[in-house]
């Protein structure tokens, strides 16, 4: 097969046979692709959400080891570092390594609360007070401090103290239900699901997707 290909103003005819053993590979090498993109596309579609229960597994699993001198700031080495700077440190990466995954951690009505990336699930104060502990001796705080009762209270207080969510901004006719497949969002005449939204506080999901067709 002749084609014409026009190089620096001139035509020139080029003699392109594509046999039908190359078309078949192509072809084939095109239907792999494919094939293989898919396979990604459905491995992130289908990616579960985790259990409430395994959040703070997963965030402890996640908590690097933390240079407090320079989080404080510090340039010279006759600074000591205080406890207020390893409380406030440590809750911070807590809540940075929460937001990092699409977690959350946050207080209401002084329960915590975590978020799976779905809906918030309340959790034991006692329990979260222990992953607090475990999580500072992890970033470096000293073994006999970490594990340390009153040390460990403090760390939940200075928790509670900044880690409260705003209040859900929503018009007064705005209904929002929480559905395995998205939140849908009934607001006067407009109605449509959307992505899951942290800062809605919704506390459940429903056991069922939406489905369009179904309306």
């Amino acid at each position: 097969m002749l084609v014409k290909c026009e190089v620096n103003g001139r035509v020139t005819e080029e003699n392109n046979v594509v046999s039908v053993s190359d078309k078949q590979n192509f072809i084939d090498l095109l239907d792999l692709d494919l094939s293989e993109f898919e396979k990604q596309f459905d491995l992130i579609e289908s990616e579960p959400v985790k259990d409430h229960s395994q959040i703070l597994f997963s965030l402890y699993e996640q908590i690097d080891e933390v240079d407090f001198r320079n989080e404080a700031g510090f340039l010279n080495d006759d600074q000591k570092l205080l406890q207020k700077h390893f409380l406030v440190t440590c809750v911070e990466k807590i809540l940075e390594t929460a937001d990092k995954n699409n977690w959350g951690v946050c207080r209401n009505h002084n329960f915590i609360y975590l978020y799976n990336g779905e809906y918030w699930s309340c959790v034991e104060s006692q329990d979260f007070q222990i992953f607090l502990g475990k999580a500072a001796e992890k970033m470096g705080v000293y073994k006999f401090d970490a594990r340390l009762y009153t040390f460990r209270r403090q760390l939940l207080q200075q928790f509670l103290s900044v880690s409260r969510l705003p209040k859900p901004q929503q018009t007064d006719n705005a209904v929002l239900i929480n559905l395995k497949n998205g939140t849908f969002e009934i607001d006067g005449n407009k109605m449509h699901l959307r992505k899951p939204d942290r800062n809605d506080f919704l506390t459940y999901q429903l056991p069922f997707p939406y489905d369009e067709k179904a309306v």
